[in-house]
């Protein structure tokens, strides 16, 4: 949690507003006496469902300034740096009781199960111009995806 900045008190205040909002269930880890495991809910994942399409359309927003060559250059770069601190992640991870994955297994993992990780196609439900009007309806605020 050091290198992310956040403390166990503070990790412990959002994970309680999420478990009450029904958006996460924690239960105790069996491996640790001290962990807890987390996990997505229904409602939690109908949320993930409508926010994951409006951050991804926002990240083409922001990078729509760069040609294809440049968003290529800046991946490989990004991918350079991922890797270099990437294990040291995941032991602060498992020293707080959580198990992060690589991003190409969360991926994999995400498309087994039928979602996608490409802006405006979250899951195979959404499409750029359900998204589209979604959004000219005024969907997507934070206030109204909480």
């Amino acid at each position: 949690m050091d290198a992310l900045g956040l403390t166990s008190g503070t990790v412990s205040v959002r994970l309680d507003r999420l478990e009450k909002s029904g958006i996460v269930t924690r239960e105790p880890d069996p491996a640790s006496a001290r962990g807890s495991l987390v996990q997505l809910t229904g409602k939690g994942l109908e949320l993930f469902d409508r926010v994951a399409p409006v951050h991804l359309a926002n990240e083409d927003r922001l990078l729509s300034a760069l040609s294809p060559a440049e968003r290529e250059v800046l991946i490989g770069l990004l991918r350079r740096l991922l890797s270099s601190f990437e294990s040291g992640t995941i032991d602060v991870a498992a020293s707080a009781g959580l198990v992060l994955e690589p991003a190409r297994l969360a991926r994999a993992r995400r498309q087994a199960v039928g979602l996608s990780d490409h802006a405006g196609c979250s899951s195979p439900r959404w499409s750029r111009a359900a998204g589209a009007r979604r959004r000219h309806r005024g969907a997507g605020r934070p206030a109204d995806l909480a």
